[in-house]
């Protein structure tokens, strides 16, 4: 997996989630998703949803190998 950013990074950009509306925090799964977030999918969800995206994101992501064995694109 490569690093693409610093853990710094990563804590900076997944701590601005708290201060984001339950809204604005469904448009993000909308972008990321192409769909709309469940019906009375808790903010909580959302924000740890987001959060894993991003660290995803940062990091690098699952490995291929792993990726392949659970299924995801």
């Amino acid at each position: 997996m490569t690093r693409k950013h610093s853990k710094e990074n990563i804590e900076q950009a997944v701590s601005i989630l708290g201060e984001a509306t339950r809204d604005e925090l469904a448009i993000l799964w909308t972008s990321r998703n192409g769909h709309s977030p469940p019906k009375g999918c808790s903010r909580t969800l959302l924000e740890l949803a987001e959060a894993y995206a991003i660290q995803a994101h940062l990091a690098g992501g699952l490995k291929p190998r792993l990726r392949r064995k659970l299924g995801v694109r």
